[in-house]
């Protein structure tokens, strides 16, 4: 929990190390590392080229949506996918899931601090999505929540991340 908080923290200024990143690569670095659980499927469509981003935000922020696909899924099989595509000045970016999905009253709040689906649930702090919306917007994007996706079920996460470093006031 303390070394979530002092992630949370540290997310509040934006990063500017600048490398060329491939999100087929970024994902498969976390996968590496933190690989899917037995029973579950990664589909991995990345039409776009590697473009200029700061690698450890951008890692983190998938990190956090690939990992709650499954901790929060409600069977021991599934499927998840990342699209990952252009648009415009953000490269747009998809994970999806067959799981039970996000409720309609709960979309604004797994945002904030704290907040879980699901009450007690082993090994969920309540930091992660807010930590990846604070990621996220810090570095200049968005992020979205659509749920359900398919039959009733499943939630796609979609955040837009700047395919261009920004200009500030000291360029």
């Amino acid at each position: 929990l303390i070394g979530d908080l002092l992630s949370y923290a540290r997310a509040g200024s934006a990063q500017t190390a600048f490398s060329t990143v491939a999100v087929g690569d970024v994902v498969r670095d976390i996968l590496e590392i933190q690989p899917l659980p037995a029973g579950f499927v990664l589909d991995l469509e990345v039409g776009i080229d590697p473009f200029l981003a700061t690698r450890t935000p951008l890692e983190t922020a998938l990190r956090n949506l690939l990992g709650n696909a499954t901790k929060h899924h409600d069977r021991g099989t599934g499927r998840v996918q990342v699209r990952a595509r252009h648009d415009d000045r953000y490269c747009e970016i998809s994970v999806i899931d067959d799981g039970p999905g996000v409720p309609l009253q709960a979309r604004e709040r797994i945002f904030k601090l704290f907040q879980t689906l699901s009450a007690g649930k082993r090994g969920s702090s309540g930091i992660g999505l807010a930590l990846t919306k604070r990621l996220v917007e810090v570095h200049g994007g968005r992020i979205e929540v659509i749920s359900p996706v398919n039959e009733g079920r499943g939630t796609c996460f979609r955040l837009w991340w700047p395919r261009f470093p920004r200009r500030t006031s000291d360029d």
